[in-house]
C-alpha cells in the first residue's frame, strides 16, 4: 500500500515537471494555483454551553488557540454564533491548533439574567481555558477531524482563569505534552476552583465530593454542581449591576489571580451584598419557568443550601431564605448580632431608597430630565414593578429582624434594633402608601403571604398606620437621642428621626394634632449636625445604581436633614391656621425670606424651597400632595396621584388595579 501511494506521489511530481518545462508563452495553459499554506490545519469541533444565564443565539464565541504564554493566537482565532437561546453553542472549523495544548473559548452577549426575569440589557463577556486532552506530536493530515473536550463557558470558569493561568505557568512542565500537562492543568483548575468556593462561603469539600468540574457544570443538568454555579452567578448579578460586570471581572483577576484570595474590599462587600440581599424565590420561579419555555422537564434545582445568607461562613439550615420558615434556635443576639442584623435591613433600604428616588425626583423635576427614563408610569413598567418589590423586601428583611428579636428573652437589650426596624420598616410604609395608596400590610406574624399570591389584598393607608405608629410610640424611647455620624448603617435610628417620621406620617392622613404633638418632643439643641437620617451608599461604584450615582453620588444617601424638620414645620404651622408663626418659622427655612401675614404667599415659599430639598432626599412627591400642589406643579391628572400597581401584582385574584390604568 505504501509503495502504490508513493508510486502515484513520483508521478504527481514528474507531471508537475513536464508541466513547468513546456512553453510558458501558451496562453491556454492556467497558471498554477497557488502554494498550499504549508501549516498544517484541521476541523476542529467544540461545543458546549454558555451560561451566566444563559447566553441568547446573537452571542459570539470566539476559540483562541494559547501560545506557551498562554496568550491568545490571534491570527488563529476562529468567531461563530451561539446557535440558541437557552446557551448551547457549537463551533466546527479549520483551526490552527497544531503548537497549542491549551485553548480558550470566549462568549460576548445578552444573557438571562435571573434576577431580572429578562435577557440583559449589556453585553457581557465569559472566558473558559481548556485542555486539549488529545493532543499528540504525530504529523497531522490536513483532513484530520478533532473534536475537541466539551468546554461550557459560565461562572465558575470566568473566575478561574486566570488563577489556571497563574498556576500553569508556576510548574515548568505545564506545556509539555500530555499526560504531564493534562494532569497540571487538571490540578490547577480543582485549586482554582476550591480557593474561588472559598470566597463565596462555600467549602471546598464540594469540588471533591461532588466532581465539579468548571467547564462540564451547567445549569441543563440540574444537579449539585449547576446549584452551585446557579448560586454565585446569582450572589454576582444581585450585587453588581450588568453593565459593570466586566469590570467587576478584571478588578477579581487583578485581585485572585496571583494568591487565590480575594483581598479587595469592594469584591468582599459584593458578595455579602449578594448573600444577604438575593430574591431567591423569585430568581428560582424565573430560571424555572425560563428552562421549562424550553422544554426542560424537571424543576431548576435549589440553591439556597449554596448562599451564605447569614453571613456567618457557614452554609446550613439557618440561611434559609425569608420564605422558608424560621427557626431561633441558634439566635442569641449579641450586640453585634443585633448589628448584623441592621447592617443588613439596611442594605435593603439603600437598594429601595436608589431605586424610588431617581424615579421620583426625576417626575418631580429636581434632576433629569434623564432621556429615556419613564416619568409617568403604567403597570408594565419595569421602574414602577421595582419600585414594588425593592420595598417589600425591605419590609419584610425588617420583619424578619422584630421576628427574631421579639420571640423570646435575650440578655442583650433589643429595644433599639426593635426600634429602629420598625421606623425603617414604617418610612418604607409612608413611601408606598403615598406611591401606590392602599397597599399589602405584611407584619412580623405573617411577613411571608408577600409570596403566597391567592392572599394578597390591600389594606387601607389608615390602618396600616395606625399599626406601624402604635408600633413607633411603644419604642421610639428606647432609641437614642441623638443620630450617630459615623457607621449610620450599624447603629439605631435616633429618638429625633423617628417623631420626625411619626410627624409626617400623622401630617400624610391629615392628623395635624398628633403630627404636632410628635414634632414638638423634637429638641432643636440635640443636633451637632445636619443629618439626622441617612444611610451609607457604598463605596464601590459597582453596588450603586448607575442612574442613582449620576445624580445622588455621595457616601451618604440623606433621608432626613435640619431642612426636612424645618420645612415640614412651617406646613404643620399653616394647616394649622398660625400664618404668623408660619412666616416666622419659615426664616429659619429660608434665609432671604422677609415674611408675610399671606398663607399663600408662605406656602409658594416653602413650595419653591421645598421641593429641591426633598428631592435630594426623600418624599417630594408626597411633599407636593400634602400642600395640594401636585396636580399643578407636574401636570398631571387626578388618578396619576397615585402610581399603577405593578402588572404582576394586579394579575392576582384579590388585588385591583388604580384607576385610571
Amino acid at each position: 500500500m505504501m509503495k502504490k501511494q508513493y508510486s502515484q506521489l513520483a508521478l504527481f511530481f514528474l507531471l508537475c515537471i513536464f508541466a513547468a518545462c513546456s512553453d510558458n508563452k501558451n496562453d491556454d495553459i492556467p497558471e498554477p494555483d497557488p502554494a498550499p499554506d504549508p501549516t498544517p490545519t484541521m476541523t476542529y469541533h467544540v461545543e458546549g454551553y454558555a451560561e451566566l444565564g444563559a447566553f441568547n443565539h446573537n452571542s459570539t464565541i470566539t476559540v483562541f488557540p494559547l501560545d506557551k504564554s498562554l496568550a491568545h493566537i490571534e491570527k488563529f482565532q476562529y468567531n461563530n454564533e451561539a446557535k440558541t437561546d437557552y446557551g448551547l453553542f457549537s463551533v466546527v472549523d479549520n483551526m490552527s491548533l497544531n503548537e497549542s495544548l491549551y485553548f480558550e473559548v470566549q462568549v460576548t452577549g445578552n444573557f438571562f439574567n435571573g434576577t431580572k426575569g429578562r435577557y440583559s440589557e449589556h453585553k457581557t463577556t465569559l472566558r473558559a481555558i481548556n485542555h486539549l486532552e488529545n493532543h499528540n506530536s504525530e504529523k497531522r493530515s490536513i483532513n484530520r477531524y478533532i473534536k475537541l473536550p466539551a468546554t461550557n463557558v459560565n461562572i465558575f470558569t470566568q473566575l478561574t482563569a486566570a488563577r489556571i493561568c497563574n498556576l500553569l505557568k508556576k510548574n515548568p512542565d505545564y506545556d509539555k505534552m500530555i499526560p504531564t500537562s493534562l494532569e497540571i492543568y487538571k490540578k490547577a483548575s480543582e485549586q482554582a476552583l476550591k480557593e474561588m468556593f472559598t470566597a463565596f462561603s462555600i467549602s471546598d469539600i464540594y469540588v471533591s465530593m461532588l466532581s465539579v468540574v468548571p467547564t462540564q457544570t451547567s445549569f441543563s443538568q440540574y444537579n449539585d454542581p449547576s446549584s452551585i454555579m446557579a448560586a454565585v452567578s446569582n450572589i454576582l448579578l444581585t450585587s453588581v449591576d450588568e453593565e459593570f460586570l466586566d469590570d467587576f471581572f478584571k478588578e477579581w483577576d487583578k485581585d485572585f489571580a496571583s494568591d487565590g484570595r480575594i483581598d479587595n474590599e469592594d469584591i468582599k462587600e459584593s458578595i455579602r451584598y449578594g448573600q444577604q440581599n438575593m430574591k431567591y424565590s423569585s430568581i428560582h420561579e424565573q430560571l424555572d419557568s425560563f428552562y421549562k419555555a424550553y422544554n426542560f422537564k424537571n424543576d431548576f434545582p435549589e440553591f439556597w443550601r449554596f448562599v451564605d445568607r447569614n453571613g456567618d461562613g457557614r452554609l446550613d439550615e439557618q440561611d434559609k431564605p425569608d420564605d422558608f420558615e424560621i427557626t431561633e434556635e441558634g439566635f442569641t443576639p449579641s450586640r453585634q448580632q443585633c448589628i448584623q442584623l441592621l447592617e443588613q435591613v439596611n442594605k435593603y433600604l439603600r437598594d429601595f431608597l436608589q431605586t424610588e428616588c431617581v424615579w421620583e425626583a426625576n417626575f418631580c423635576g429636581v434632576i433629569g430630565p434623564i432621556p429615556d427614563y419613564p416619568t409617568t408610569l403604567v403597570p408594565d413598567d419595569n421602574e414602577v414593578y421595582e419600585i414594588w418589590t425593592a420595598a417589600y423586601a425591605t419590609i419584610r428583611q425588617c420583619n424578619y429582624m422584630i421576628h427574631v428579636l421579639t420571640s423570646k428573652a435575650y440578655g442583650y437589650e433589643v429595644e433599639p434594633y426593635v426600634g429602629t426596624a420598625y421606623a425603617i420598616q414604617s418610612l418604607v410604609y409612608q413611601s408606598l402608601t403615598q406611591l401606590f395608596g392602599d397597599v399589602p400590610y405584611v407584619t412580623p406574624d405573617n411577613f411571608n403571604d408577600i409570596n403566597h399570591e391567592s392572599d394578597l389584598t390591600r389594606t387601607p393607608v389608615k390602618l396600616i398606620y395606625a399599626k406601624q405608629l402604635e408600633a413607633l410610640e411603644k419604642y421610639a424611647n428606647s432609641l437614642p437621642q441623638t443620630a450617630t455620624q459615623s457607621q449610620p448603617e450599624s447603629n439605631p435610628v435616633s429618638f429625633a428621626a423617628a417623631q420626625l417620621l411619626m410627624a409626617t406620617m400623622y401630617a400624610e392622613i391629615k392628623d395635624y394634632g398628633n403630627a404636632s404633638k410628635h414634632f414638638e418632643k423634637i429638641d432643636d439643641n440635640t443636633y451637632l449636625s445636619a443629618n439626622l437620617w441617612k444611610v451609607n451608599n457604598n463605596k464601590s461604584s459597582m453596588l450603586n445604581k448607575p442612574l442613582y450615582r449620576m445624580y445622588f453620588d455621595g457616601p451618604y444617601h440623606l433621608i432626613y436633614r435640619i431642612a426636612n424638620q424645618n420645612a415640614l414645620r412651617v406646613e404643620l404651622l399653616l394647616a394649622n391656621n398660625q400664618v404668623a408663626e408660619a412666616s416666622n418659622a419659615l426664616k429659619i427655612f429660608d434665609g432671604n425670606w422677609e415674611g408675610s401675614d399671606k398663607a399663600d404667599e408662605i406656602k409658594a415659599r416653602l413650595l419653591d424651597k421645598g421641593i429641591n430639598i426633598m428631592g435630594q432626599t426623600f418624599g417630594c412627591f408626597s411633599f407636593l400632595k400634602r400642600l395640594g400642589a401636585a396636580k399643578e406643579f407636574l401636570k398631571i391628572e387626578d388618578y396619576q396621584l397615585l402610581l399603577p400597581i405593578p402588572s404582576k401584582v394586579a394579575e392576582t385574584p384579590n388585588i385591583t388595579q388604580n384607576p385610571g390604568y
